[in-house]
C-alpha cells in the first residue's frame, strides 16, 4: 500500500476486494494502519458473516476463519462492520455487492455488511462477479463514493 501512495502521489487508496479479499481488507481497515489510506472499498461475493463451504477447506487457517461464528469473525464484526479512520468527515465508503446465484458464499446473504451499500444482482457465479459486465457499473459506482458507511 505504501509503495502505491507514493507512487501515484495520492493520499488515499480505493480497494476493490474478491471472496476472502474483502475479509482481509477489513482487517487491514480495522487493525492495521488502513483506516488512514483507504477512501472507497468495494467487496465482491465476500463471506463477511461466513460460509458453509469452509467446511469443507478446515486444515486450512483461512478456511476456518470463514466458518460462520468463528472467533475471527466474530471480532471482525464487532462494534462496527465498516470501520472508520480517526476522521469523521472522511468516511471509508463501503459497498457489497454479491449474487444470489453464487454458490460458493452459503448462504450468500453473510455478504451483507452492516452500515454499507449492500447490492444484490442474480445470475452471477462467485467468480462472475469478477468479470459479469452488470457488475462493472456496480464497482464504478462504489469507487465513485456511492457506497455508504451508517455507523
Amino acid at each position: 500500500m505504501k509503495n502505491v501512495l507514493r507512487q501515484t502521489k495520492a493520499s488515499k487508496v480505493d480497494i476493490v476486494a474478491h471472496s476472502m479479499g474483502g475479509l482481509s481488507t477489513r482487517y487491514y481497515v480495522k487493525y492495521l494502519d488502513g483506516a488512514q489510506k483507504v477512501d472507497d472499498v468495494v467487496t465482491l461475493g465476500s463471506p463477511h458473516h461466513g460460509t458453509n463451504s469452509s467446511y469443507f477447506g478446515l486444515w486450512t487457517e483461512g478456511a476456518r476463519e470463514m466458518v460462520p461464528g468463528s472467533a475471527f469473525l466474530n471480532d471482525l464484526n464487532s462494534v462496527d462492520e465498516t470501520p472508520n479512520g480517526s476522521d469523521p468527515s472522511a468516511a471509508i465508503l463501503y459497498t457489497s455487492i454479491y449474487s444470489s446465484a453464487d454458490t460458493v458464499i452459503n448462504p450468500y446473504t453473510s455478504s451483507i455488511i452492516n452500515g454499507a451499500e449492500n447490492i444484490e444482482i442474480s445470475d452471477v457465479s462467485h467468480s462472475g462477479l469478477l468479470t459479469d459486465s452488470i457488475v462493472r457499473p456496480l464497482i464504478k459506482t462504489g469507487l465513485e463514493d456511492g457506497g455508504r458507511n451508517t455507523n
